[in-house]
């Protein structure tokens, strides 16, 4: 999984958008602050609520030090993507179905994926049968068990979201959709 050397790098959210509920989370995770973690924050936008992108900075800082590390501006994708290959967890806490590049491109590669139960997103991916936790258990979790996730769980969740969440897969159904729906038209 990851070298004992480098610290463990937690994705928090994928915006300043307040349904991140960023400082909910970071109250929870605090909690393993002894342990070598580094908290990756995206807040490049939107730029409407910069109220609330530095509250989420201060409070991040207040409750990390040094490994808070706020992402301000929107960064190229090449550069993004450089980005996400460091991150080992993914902890999502918004109630909406949001982030989904951010999602797929870390569960695509095999990382520990949070998420609230109240996403659709949760339970889609749940009825997919990939393994991914509730935000909620991380209150009662050690930072070892935050961490871990087994080899064979990564490798099956790839496996699931290749067969399922792929963009060629995406292709397959539209096609099948639209195929449908012209043929609706033709027998009216």
């Amino acid at each position: 999984n990851r070298s004992n050397i480098n610290p463990l790098r937690v994705l928090v959210g994928n915006s300043s958008a307040e349904t991140n509920r960023h400082i909910e989370i970071f109250e929870i995770l605090k909690k393993y602050c002894g342990n070598r973690m580094e908290i990756i924050c995206p807040l490049g936008y939107p730029e409407k609520n910069p109220e609330y992108r530095d509250l989420v900075i201060k409070k991040g800082v207040e409750c990390f030090g040094d490994s808070f590390v706020p992402i301000t501006s929107i960064i190229p994708l090449e550069k993004y993507t450089q980005l996400l290959d460091t991150i080992d967890v993914l902890v999502f806490n918004q109630p909406r179905q949001q982030g989904l590049f951010n999602l797929y491109y870390l569960l695509f590669h095999g990382k520990k994926i949070y998420l609230s139960k109240e996403s659709t997103t949760f339970s889609m991916l749940k009825d997919l049968d990939i393994e991914i936790f509730d935000v909620n258990i991380i209150n009662s979790i050690s930072f070892e068990e935050f961490a871990y996730m087994s080899i064979e769980s990564r490798k099956m969740n790839v496996y699931i979201a290749q067969e399922n969440l792929s963009h060629e897969k995406s292709v397959l159904c539209w096609n099948e959709l639209f195929h449908k729906y012209y043929h609706s038209l033709l027998s009216q």
